[in-house]
């Protein structure tokens, strides 16, 4: 005579401790998983910065100069527009470049994207380098932006172009590059358009310790942009973590530098020849 056996199975009570173990497995491997994201982004963002940093000694290998911050006049020696615009040359862009180049200024390419110039820790960018600003159409954004002290400027009445002779206080305590908010939007959008060179828009230009300067142009930490009271200020940079914010250094290297840190000693950092004397950790 043959015996059946019954098969094991789980009771409607074990089948829910499984599912509970099972989701509070996943509870604890998403912040793992969040974090490993947030990781590789910032891995990213320090090497497109990078770069950005490298390309900016290669123009000083060519030009003898440093690529202006900003250029607002035509006619000049340099073109009119942003040290990101002059650098594509050495950054894999020089069709894009030569654009630019041949008509004197950013109107041919401002409006064009650069995948090396998207921030993807910045949160308040599309995602492909454009923004789409209504009746004024598309521009190329960045989420990165120059320091007006360290790499100078030009236009017609004034030549404040800077080389590595002129950083006296070492290129390895001067910024040359950090990040800033693609979208700032508080009761009007501004944006920041890699190319832009423009005196009258400055808000739109991608430069920094420019219109705000001393202790005063400290940067934000992650801001407020696009909401009622929004805390973003266009004229700043800024960070899109509660961390601290990446930055370029003269010497080609970058660093995260800590959202303690002193108003002071930013400036410090942004003053090319003032005679600071600067220790980070």
């Amino acid at each position: 005579m043959n015996v059946k056996r019954m098969r094991p199975a789980f009771t409607l009570v074990e089948l829910l401790v499984v599912i509970a173990i099972i989701g509070i497995l996943i509870a604890l491997l998403l912040p793992a998983v969040q974090q490993a994201r947030a990781a590789a982004r910032r891995m990213e963002a320090m090497n497109k910065l990078k770069q950005i940093g490298l390309a900016t000694h290669n123009f000083h290998d060519v030009f003898g100069d440093l690529p202006p911050s900003i250029v607002t006049d035509t006619d000049l020696k340099y073109n009119r527009g942003s040290a990101l615009l002059m650098i594509l040359p050495y950054v894999e862009q020089a069709a894009l470049g030569e654009l630019a180049f041949d008509d004197g200024d950013f109107y041919v390419v401002y409006r064009e994207p650069v995948s090396l110039y998207v921030n993807p820790t910045d949160w308040t960018n599309g995602g492909d380098g454009t923004l789409e600003d209504g009746s004024w159409g598309q521009y190329g954004v960045t989420g990165f932006a120059a320091n007006y002290q360290a790499l100078g400027h030009l236009n017609a009445s004034e030549d404040m172009t800077k080389d590595f002779g002129s950083i006296t206080d070492g290129t390895t305590n001067t910024l040359f590059y950090a990040e800033k908010f693609t979208r700032c939007e508080t009761s009007t959008l501004y944006y920041n358009i890699w190319a832009y060179g423009d005196a009258s828009w400055y808000e739109y230009n991608p430069v920094f310790a420019a219109y705000v300067t001393g202790a005063a142009s400290k940067f934000q930490v992650n801001p407020s942009s696009g909401v009622p009271g929004a805390t973003c200020n266009s004229l700043l940079a800024q960070s899109p973590r509660s961390s601290g914010i990446l930055v370029s250094m003269g010497d080609g290297s970058c660093r995260h530098l800590a959202a303690t840190i002193e108003d002071n000693v930013w400036w410090s950092l942004c003053t090319p020849d003032a005679g600071e004397v600067v220790t980070l950790d």
